[in-house]
């Protein structure tokens, strides 16, 4: 692969323009989530919905319709569908949320370890399976639930970004992923809405 790209440059220079442009988005994101999930909670689940209804969609107007433009419209239209419905029916999208959230985490920490590809595709398979577990633990303790699992997903993100940018190995980006989920965590649970209101009630 790499003796096929070095013949064109061009893309080569392309590609490593977009794995920085990556994981930027990675580590942008990764801040948002760890220190305002909660607060963006709405937001998430509208965009978890948005991408899972895409995803459905895309696969659906590959197999059933043959033009183009029609497979693209079918995977914005459910896309949207899905996040509206995300955003509008709170325990669902919570579930959606707390399921990707286990995924993103799965995949920014296998991503690093220097194994082969059979080993790495049966953790993620793992981890889209525990995504199962902690969707219905947020829906049934969701507050706290998705303050620890925004906190966690938004640090591995912010790890996993830095940690491409500045190539860094899976230890080091597992070190920084816990301590930046205690300090995301610990903010979240600090700035919790409603809680100054609590303490002047009080």
């Amino acid at each position: 692969m790499q003796e096929f790209l070095s013949q064109y440059p061009g893309i080569t220079e392309q590609l490593d323009l977009l794995k920085q442009v990556g994981l930027m988005f990675s580590l942008l994101f990764g801040a948002l989530n760890c220190f305002m999930g909660f607060r963006l909670l709405r937001v998430w689940t509208a965009l978890g919905g948005f991408v899972l209804g895409a995803g459905g969609g895309f696969l659906l107007g590959s197999r059933f319709l043959d033009a183009q433009w029609g497979v693209w419209l079918m995977t914005l239209g459910v896309g949207l569908v899905a996040g509206t419905l995300a955003y509008q029916i709170y325990l669902v999208g919570a579930f959606l949320l707390g399921w990707l959230l286990t995924v993103s985490v799965t995949v920014s920490l296998v991503r690093p370890m220097d194994i082969g590809d059979k080993e790495k595709l049966a953790l993620m398979a793992g981890g889209a399976l525990l995504g199962l577990v902690v969707g219905v633990l947020i829906v049934a303790f969701s507050r706290p639930i998705i303050i620890v699992a925004t906190g966690i997903s938004g640090a591995a993100s912010m790890a996993s970004g830095l940690g491409g940018i500045l190539g860094w190995g899976a230890p080091v980006v597992t070190i920084l992923t816990a301590v930046l989920a205690v300090a995301g965590i610990a903010v979240q649970f600090f700035t919790e809405p409603g809680k100054k209101k609590r303490r002047r009630e009080e």
